[in-house]
């Protein structure tokens, strides 16, 4: 995942250069103000390899809550392809799926040392609290190399706001476009 933000994002930079004008409120007056991204900025995410378990796609972490140590790994766009078809064939079933619990079960490959994926999954379905998960994809997104999607947005008052989530729109591609 990682990989096709730095590619989307040095294709950006080839094709339009590095200034991506996007819409934000400005902190100071409140108002919609168009404002200058310079993705020539962008920060590389570097994993720390020391994280890995033995070298493999294999961390851990120690649920904070229910104390539970688990073993989890970084999805691939592999993962994500099989994700999408396992969260669209149960849309068929159970339109109101949970998206979240079905990536969690591709994310998590064991549970206090148990990897049986009916452990695994029963654990999501049961035991995972909300505040455990979110304290997991905190952590995936703080380890996960790829680009560093937090800038910061000059406004044309000169105004810089710092570490903004960058927003991808039709724009990204497409700067013309009136959308």
């Amino acid at each position: 995942v990682g990989d096709i933000n730095a590619i989307m994002v040095a294709a950006r930079v080839l094709g339009y250069g590095a200034d991506y004008s996007i819409k934000r409120i400005h902190p100071q007056t409140g108002q919609e103000s168009e404002c200058t991204v310079d993705l020539s900025k962008v920060e590389d995410k570097l994993i720390n390899e020391k994280l890995a378990k033995d070298g493999v796609n294999e961390f851990e972490f120690t649920l904070p809550f229910v104390k539970s140590k688990i073993t989890f790994k970084l999805l691939t766009q592999k993962d994500e392809n099989k994700i999408d078809k396992e969260i669209e064939g149960l849309k068929k079933i159970n339109p109101s799926v949970s998206e979240g619990l079905v990536r969690m079960k591709h994310t998590i490959l064991s549970i206090d040392g148990n990897y049986e994926q009916k452990v695994v999954r029963n654990f999501i379905d049961t035991n995972l609290l909300a505040r455990d998960a979110r304290a997991l994809r905190k952590y995936i997104n703080d380890i996960q190399p790829g680009v560093d999607m937090n800038v910061n947005v000059e406004f044309k008052d000169g105004y810089v706001e710092e570490s903004v989530f960058m927003p991808i729109g039709i724009n990204f591609f497409w700067p013309d476009a009136e959308l």
